[in-house]
């Protein structure tokens, strides 16, 4: 009796499943097929965001800054968790539940950056949906990829821009 009621629910579960992965997305959505589209979405979504970020920043009142002891431990670490924000929150849940386990870990990865202290989630919503959606885009398309090293090198140019740029600009 137990076995073959969890039968029937492993047979719902695969069901269900296979309805995740075949279920189309929003054609906004849409896979990134070319080196052009590529080049374009590079240069919209990061600029918007570079510009939004500076802009928060400038409202907020201030800019991170750190010593470079810990700048070299966090560099490590922005590394290595742009890595595991790509392969957990979109490569683990696309392989699981195709393009509906896609979404899913994006918005997981959106709420996930709402609990950095800086800038407030409030503001940095709208850019980590921008960058959400680039991401979908990326990984449905044959630039899947380009995410493992786009999203550690954004990381890194942040850390830059707040450790090597504004001091210099002295804010």
């Amino acid at each position: 009796m137990l076995r073959e009621n969890l039968a029937r629910l492993f047979d719902k579960l695969q069901k269900l499943r296979e309805r995740f992965i075949n279920l189309k997305l929003p054609c906004f959505l849409s896979p990134i097929d070319s080196n052009r589209q590529l080049i374009l979405w590079l240069v919209i979504v990061f600029s918007l965001a570079f510009i939004g970020a500076n802009l928060i920043n400038l409202v907020k009142g201030g800019f991170p800054s750190f010593t470079w002891d810990a700048f070299k431990k966090l560099l490590l670490f922005t590394i290595i968790m742009g890595l595991v924000e790509e392969g957990g929150f979109r490569g683990v849940f696309k392989w699981w539940l195709g393009n509906t386990g896609l979404l899913i870990g994006t918005l997981l990865w959106i709420g996930a950056h709402q609990f950095d202290a800086s800038p407030p989630p409030l503001y940095r919503i709208p850019v980590d949906i921008l960058f959400g959606v680039f991401y979908i885009k990326l990984w449905r398309g044959k630039y899947w990829w380009c995410a493992f090293v786009i999203h550690p090198l954004w990381n890194i140019g942040i850390l830059l821009w707040w450790q090597v740029v504004f001091p210099l600009l002295d804010y």
